[in-house]
């Protein structure tokens, strides 16, 4: 099941099954806009209907956990239209659906039972447990649909950008070193190369990008080498739901001029920024050899043992430094940096990954 009206026909089909109600309504909430939407009906009405955001009967509902009779509403204030509403679907028990965070994200509406006998407590415990599941497929799909958007957006970026015969960066999936776009083979390991994101090999022709070291919901990290100075260095590219975002940009641009501010062992040098043509953005840094504290502070080698018990003193210098010029202080395990060439601790960027 790879939609909302599927999954709504198939958690129809099995409350159908199970309880034999007169009519299913299943609504979930709409992606476009607040309101909810009809996504199975096993009765007559099979037309477009809605509920809209700013009902009472919604605000109500999103309070409750639990199925509740249509009655519980009228002690709640619902006005008479959106109740009598109600009442001409056949409805007698509502289940509200609600996500992870307790939004509310749908609703189940059951007429009553073809037997006319009432739903009893083991039936709206039951309803609850299905609600609670449909909420979390829900989640699911919704953030499935964000990435393949994304991923569509980014092949449009991509094939544009083929057309203009540009020398888009081709990466290698298993090593993840870069190529030019003429190469379609890995040397390495025979690996067929991807396209992974719309920018060219050389950047801004003075930075020629070499390895994937990283990659995060915000941007990329590359191993580059700069052909002006001749030394390799570090280079970020915003990429991902944030790619072509001009709000994210400022704020990426702003980070990066506030860190290339700080001078401080414990924080990496920041050597230069600019954006992309294709509505991205990088900053240029040192390049760190070492480990991540997060990873190697569990490791039972010596080296890092010792290492490890130098980090609190100097993440508290850092905090220090960077907070007297008003840069954030945050000290993220993930972001430091552990050298053992000299055994002191970098917080590898303020930009975040």
């Amino acid at each position: 099941m790879n939609s909302l009206p599927e999954v709504s026909r198939a958690v129809s089909l099995q409350i159908d099954s199970a309880l034999h109600p007169k009519r299913i309504f299943v609504f979930y909430r709409g992606t476009e806009k607040n309101e909810l939407v009809l996504g199975h009906s096993s009765g007559e009405h099979k037309g477009d209907l809605r509920i809209s955001s700013h009902s009472e009967f919604l605000r109500v509902a999103e309070n409750e956990s639990g199925a509740q009779p249509i009655l519980f509403y009228k002690r709640h204030d619902v006005p008479d239209a959106e109740r009598e509403w109600m009442e001409s679907l056949g409805v007698q028990l509502v289940v509200p659906v609600n996500g992870t965070n307790q939004r509310l994200v749908g609703l189940l509406l059951l007429g009553e039972k073809k037997s006319e006998e009432a739903y009893t407590p083991l039936d709206k415990r039951m309803l609850k447990a299905v609600a609670r599941q449909i909420g979390v497929v829900y989640e699911n799909l919704i953030l499935k649909a964000k990435v393949d958007h994304g991923i569509k957006v980014q092949r449009d970026v991509l094939s544009h950008l083929q057309d203009e015969n540009r020398n888009l960066m081709r990466e290698c999936e298993t090593c993840g070193a870069c190529f030019d776009s003429d190469v379609d083979l890995c040397p390495t390991d025979k690996t067929e190369l991807a396209l992974t994101l719309p920018v060219e090999r050389t950047i801004d022709e003075k930075y020629q990008l070499e390895r994937l070291l990283g990659r995060g919901g915000m941007g990329a990290v590359y191993e580059a080498l700069d052909l002006r100075l001749q030394r390799k260095i570090a280079v970020k590219i915003l990429v991902g739901s944030m790619f072509g975002d001009r709000t994210a940009l400022s704020r990426f641009e702003r980070e990066a001029r506030a860190s290339a501010r700080m001078n401080h062992p414990n924080i990496v040098s920041v050597y230069d920024f600019g954006g992309i043509e294709s509505k991205g953005a990088y900053p240029v840094m040192k390049l760190l050899s070492g480990f991540r504290y997060d990873r190697c502070s569990k490791s039972g080698e010596n080296l890092i043992r010792k290492l490890c018990r130098l980090v609190p003193a100097n993440i508290q210098k850092r905090q220090s430094f960077s907070s007297k010029r008003d840069h954030s202080s945050r000290s993220e395990t993930g972001k430091i940096f552990l050298n053992p060439n000299n055994r002191r601790p970098h917080r590898t960027e303020k930009f975040r990954t």
